[in-house]
């Protein structure tokens, strides 16, 4: 799997702060966030991801769609500009890029099985699941921010949720290299199933 390719999914799997709120309103917030995924077996919603790379000066669109059905699937559905699919179902899963597929085992790559439980995380709102050296706290304006500790990609992580359905509507990973990924999630909708049938699948 390719630098890009487990970008997005960190960036799946991850407004400035205003006034930070305490330990009990963070593990409050997460608690509703928890319930919510909880109550939500499977869902599909539209993603637009916005990468601006140092090195340019234009940022660089995809637009598709995210497919989870818990407690196994999720698919990332790239549509445009150039069609793409990851998915993953428990401990394998595959990659499709021009027509062609590639599978994998998360059993032997442990790097993507570290990013996958992270990205389920980021889902399921299990932020308490993150290292311990990673910082997390809540701003008032129901964005969690995540700082990962010195030595590896991130500078930073904010996840702003909807404060009706607790579900998330904007991801912000910030790169020590100066770049910077803009995920916005929206049209929840019942889950479309085709994502997870293979190149072929999607709308």
């Amino acid at each position: 799997m390719n630098r890009l390719d487990r970008v997005l999914v960190a960036a799946l799997i991850l407004t400035l702060a205003r006034v930070p709120a305490g330990a009990a309103d963070l593990a409050g917030f997460l608690a509703r966030v928890r319930r919510s995924a909880a109550a939500t077996a499977s869902f599909t919603c539209d993603f637009r991801q916005e990468r601006r790379l140092a090195m340019f000066s234009s940022p660089v669109v995809f637009r598709g769609e995210l497919t989870v059905a818990r407690p196994r699937k999720l698919a990332w559905v790239v549509e445009e500009p150039v069609p793409s699919r990851l998915v993953f179902d428990g401990g394998r899963g595959f990659r499709c890029t021009g027509g062609r597929i590639h599978r994998f085992d998360l059993s032997s790559d442990p790097v993507m099985a570290q990013v996958t439980r992270r990205l389920w995380g980021f889902v399921n709102g299990s932020f308490a699941e993150l290292p311990a050296d990673w910082k997390v706290s809540l701003s008032a304006d129901d964005t969690v921010s995540i700082t990962p500790p010195a030595g590896g990609m991130f500078s930073g992580i904010e996840v702003a949720f909807d404060s009706g359905t607790m579900r998330p509507r904007r991801i912000k990973l910030s790169q020590k290299n100066g770049d910077l990924t803009l995920i916005t999630l929206s049209n929840y909708r019942a889950a479309s199933m085709s994502a997870f049938a293979g190149c072929g699948g999607g709308r």
